[in-house]
């Protein structure tokens, strides 16, 4: 739970944020903001400081619920830093209330999620939680945030039921479902890589079966045909090499990959490495080598298109002021999980806004939750639907390439607006 080792590193990455000089507006403003950065501290100092009320002005506590350890370290940070940069850059407020945020390590397990929701709704007493990396994990904890009536805002897990058999009124969605992403990329790819004897790489967890079961569907639709699909083990595949050779000897014309965190690193060298780059195109979600992970790829990250609801150098006036500010704090630029992560801060804040900053009345706050309004995202057009709990939204598809400053995502095709299918 909240371990020395994760207050630790919070606190060094809010150390570097408040460094960067991105204290924004008047000077006024600096005191919300370090309250918004000093957040991680033990579980006893969090209940006993805690002042959580259901009036505006009061102080509002929010738990960072993600791995930042293990093998989705780089994934769990971009999503924790996602949220505090719209948290600095709207006074360290949320709702008009100043916020202060905990942070526990689920370490991208199930049970471990689900022990810490317990701590951080039990313990330190939040108004609301988000985060939750994985599909696994959100499934562990959608009936208890239910019952104990706080809210979850999910910046990444993408399991679909939660927006179909499985709808609560406490939990809801920034990022998308895996039926989204496989359905869009499924339009796309058909029109535009294959239809014929195409196959699917993906992890073996909900999760890969989700997205491939959509991109086998729409891919069909499309007049396609599926030549086979091959899931891995979950969390951790270190050799792709029997997988990539019944792809090789099975002369697939296409193939769509779902891979992230360390795996994506090990997956593009291999698939470089074994020849099949230049001979057999590849569609891989946006984590196989988005700003998380190309860094560490190196010149292996060069090249693949990318499907995705967010890259940085989307042209609209809140993703430029969203991307200079991630830029200035950490160094690099923001990927869909920072996106994600803004937008779960920016859902809470407007939701808050249309309750007076009240949390008390659960029946006002789930109506405020399901219609908060206008989204200004980074990632353009993002509609809340009300029924599913999340986002209607354009997906695109990238290209890595060389920029004067790096590895930068270039836009191939805005593939359209995909909303969670019926």
């Amino acid at each position: 739970m909240h371990t020395e080792d994760d207050a630790r590193a919070h606190k060094l990455s809010r150390r570097r944020f408040l460094q960067s000089g991105l204290a924004v507006g008047a000077a006024a403003a600096l005191p919300g903001v370090l309250a918004a950065c000093g957040s991680s501290g033990s579980s006893k100092a969090a209940s006993s400081t805690s002042s959580k009320s259901s009036g505006s002005g009061k102080e509002l506590v929010v738990g960072h619920l993600t791995a930042t350890t293990g093998v989705f370290a780089a994934v769990g940070a971009q999503m924790i830093d996602g949220f505090e940069i719209y948290l600095a850059m709207n006074g360290g407020k949320l709702g008009g209330r100043p916020t202060r945020t905990l942070t526990v390590n689920t370490q991208a397990e199930a049970n471990i999620a689900l022990q810490g929701a317990q701590r951080l709704v039990t313990q330190d007493n939040v108004d609301f939680v988000d985060g939750i990396l994985s599909s696994a994990s959100a499934a562990a904890v959608r009936n208890f945030f239910t019952q104990a009536e706080v809210p979850l805002v999910i910046s990444n897990a993408n399991n679909t039921t939660l927006s179909t058999t499985e709808v609560s009124p406490y939990i809801y969605r920034t990022s998308c479902t895996f039926a989204q992403y496989g359905t869009a990329a499924g339009t796309w790819f058909a029109k535009n890589v294959a239809k014929d004897n195409v196959w699917i790489l993906a992890w073996d967890f909900v999760g890969g079966h989700e997205i491939a079961a959509a991109f086998a569907q729409e891919l069909k639709a499309q007049g396609g045909t599926i030549g086979g699909q091959l899931f891995t083990p979950f969390p951790n595949t270190a050799d792709f090499e029997p997988y990539l050779t019944k792809i090789k000897n099975a002369g697939a014309k296409g193939v769509y990959v779902f891979y992230g965190g360390s795996n994506a690193i090990s997956f593009v060298q291999q698939y470089r490495q074994f020849g099949l780059f230049s001979s057999i195109p590849v569609l891989g979600l946006a984590s196989l080598a988005d700003s998380s992970v190309v860094k560490a790829e190196g010149a292996n990250g060069l090249g693949w298109k990318l499907e995705t609801f967010y890259y940085p150098l989307l042209q609209n006036a809140t993703n430029q002021k969203f991307v200079a500010a991630y830029r200035k704090a950490y160094g690099q630029d923001p990927s869909y999980y920072g996106c994600a992560a803004y937008d779960a801060a920016q859902l809470i804040d407007l939701a808050l806004h249309k309750t007076g900053g009240s949390t008390s009345n659960k029946a006002d706050l789930v109506k405020a939750l399901e219609n908060p309004g206008t989204f200004h995202s980074p990632r353009g057009y993002m509609v809340m639907n009300p029924a599913t709990h999340n986002p209607k939204q354009n997906f695109y598809v990238v290209q890595n390439v060389q920029g004067s400053s790096g590895i930068e995502e270039r836009e191939v095709a805005d593939i359209g607006i995909f909303d969670q299918p019926k």
